[in-house]
């Protein structure tokens, strides 16, 4: 894996494994979780759900499994994903930590050995306002975030993990500066740029959140780099040519963006991505690493 450039120091944060989610009527029917307050917790709100469990991860080791409740951290409640999101960022990395869980109504405390992230990196999914309904992922110090209508827009976990490897990598290269982010939108609309000129792109992305820095060089390197992350996690990373031209032509936003009106697609980009590709897999025979067994 291409290790972080030496100019970018970044510190370990702490590592636990756990996907987690608040207890809306979709995830108390998909885990059989009864939608009212929980019996405990502070104004008996219902706590936080774990939806997932990295597999060999610190949560996983300790037995936390998905449907399971997390209602305290250390003895802090938590009754918001991002409460608990920052109960989690407060362990210490290499420490013992205790969490309170309750599973199938039952109340359980569990300890947790906290592990090390060497690159302190979340991922978000944007479900509710205008921002869900844009088609766009984007990159931003420690955080790389995703709409719910781009998820709508993958065919597939392999698509969805070129694109968070194309994030991915401009965070681990050090393309992200304070005050700017970068998006895939951001990313397509360079992509054309580039095609025509040699100057970077600003602008606004994301719902106006975050801005883009864009330049040929870094968009080259988050597309390679982004594909060995992706290989090496397990997928099939022979989507991705398809995926970006796909993204570059079907994209909606592209019809109010004057560069992709009329730069649909980057032929050199296209070109440069499927050798990028035969060159990661030569020897694999093409096929991706083992993938760990799905959590629901």
């Amino acid at each position: 894996m291409t290790a972080l450039p030496p100019s970018v120091r970044v510190p370990s944060s702490p590592y636990v494994g756990l996907i987690l989610s608040p207890l809306d009527p979709a995830v108390a029917r998909v885990f059989g979780l009864p939608a009212g307050p929980a019996p405990y917790g502070r104004r008996g709100r219902r706590a936080v759900v774990v939806t997932g469990v990295v597999p060999g991860s610190p949560g996983d080791r300790a037995g936390i499994r998905a449907g399971d409740l997390l209602v305290r951290v250390n003895g802090r409640f938590v009754e918001t994903v991002d409460g608990a999101v920052a109960e989690l960022r407060r362990l210490t990395p290499n420490a013992a930590a205790t969490f309170a869980l309750e599973r199938a109504g039952v109340p359980q405390e569990t300890p947790v050995a906290v592990g090390v992230k060497p690159y302190p990196v979340g991922f978000q999914v944007v479900t509710d306002g205008e921002e869900a309904e844009l088609w766009n992922a984007w990159a931003s110090p420690g955080q790389i975030t995703v709409t719910n209508r781009l998820l709508e827009f993958m065919h597939s976990d392999d698509e969805l993990a070129v694109v968070m490897g194309h994030e991915l990598a401009h965070l681990t290269q050090g393309h992200i500066v304070k005050g700017f982010g970068t998006s895939l939108l951001g990313s397509v609309l360079a992509a054309a740029v580039a095609q025509a000129t040699d100057v970077s792109v600003l602008g606004d992305v994301a719902g106006g959140a975050v801005q883009s820095a864009f330049s040929r060089d870094f968009e080259r390197q988050a597309d390679y780099v982004g594909l060995r992350y992706a290989f090496q996690a397990g997928y099939d990373i022979r989507v991705g040519p398809r995926l970006w031209e796909r993204v570059a032509t079907e994209l909606p936003q592209r019809a109010a963006i004057p560069w992709l009106a009329t730069h649909p697609s980057e032929p050199e980009r296209m070109i440069r991505l499927q050798k990028t590709v035969e060159e990661i897999t030569a020897g694999s025979g093409a096929a991706p690493a083992p993938r760990p067994p799905h959590h629901d």
